[in-house]
């Protein structure tokens, strides 16, 4: 089969460096910024057969700073007063259509 060098790949795109540069909705962690693409609110796990088990929380797709794509779900009592609002103004206007 031929002989040639293979081809270099494509340099990766660079990373955002801050929140204000990747997204409007972007949630903070101690760890990373991602980009929160689409939500829905009131997805629950169930713990055992007791409603009192019900554990609710929003599922997204959230997009990483390395262009990566990410389905999470996230508890609601773990939420920050400003990342809820953000997870619900993303719920009523998903970006992921645009």
């Amino acid at each position: 089969m031929g002989g040639g060098p293979a081809p270099t790949p494509a340099p990766a795109p660079e990373p955002a460096t801050s929140p204000a540069e990747f997204s409007d909705y972007c949630i903070v962690s101690e760890v990373s910024c991602v980009r929160l693409l689409y939500a829905k609110s009131k997805v629950y796990v169930y713990r055992s057969n007791d409603k009192k088990d019900r554990i609710s929380g929003f599922i997204c797709i959230v997009e990483a700073p390395d262009n990566q794509y990410y389905i999470a779900w996230t508890p609601e009592a773990l939420l920050s007063e400003s990342d809820r609002e953000s997870y619900v103004q993303v719920e009523l206007c998903p970006s992921f259509f645009d």
